[in-house]
């Protein structure tokens, strides 16, 4: 990815983007595999090397949140996942990637989706964040490369 210059790409294109859009909207599949990548960096340098094996055995234990157009939800069940694993709010690092983008969304990815995520899925999410009342990383996970 440093290779590409897809973290260059990535920020400039998704999260500095004017007006903030979802790192699905964004057509360059490097760029969106950036902020996943980031999270393997950081857990794997932080002494949890496991992350992601952790994350998929919890998506492996609950049931599909959607199918479909409704896939959508799995996108937020991951990022419950995610801070329920690492015991961290890593709402800043999503919000930062579009994660909680409100709007719909059409996605070409092995076939069409529609999506409409709302302002009241996005609010479940942080609440469901917030009550674990788990700290923030200590640094700003958007900005690690290799």
């Amino acid at each position: 990815l440093k290779a590409q210059k897809n973290y260059a790409s990535a920020r400039k294109h998704i999260i500095e983007a004017e007006p903030k859009k979802s790192f699905l909207a964004h057509g360059d599949v490097f760029d969106r595999l950036v902020p996943f990548w980031q999270l393997h960096l950081h857990f794997a340098q932080n002494g949890k090397p496991d992350f992601y094996a952790d994350v998929m055995e919890q998506m492996r234990l609950r049931p599909a949140a959607g199918r479909g157009d409704d896939s959508i939800h799995n996108q937020f069940e991951f990022v419950k996942i995610c801070c329920d694993v690492s015991e961290l709010d890593l709402t800043d690092f999503f919000d930062k990637w579009g994660f909680f983008w409100v709007g719909e969304l059409t996605v070409n990815d092995y076939r069409k989706y529609h999506y409409t995520i709302t302002q009241q899925m996005v609010d479940d999410v942080k609440s469901y964040i917030a009550k674990k009342q788990y700290k923030k990383p200590a640094v700003d996970i958007t900005s690690i490369e290799e």
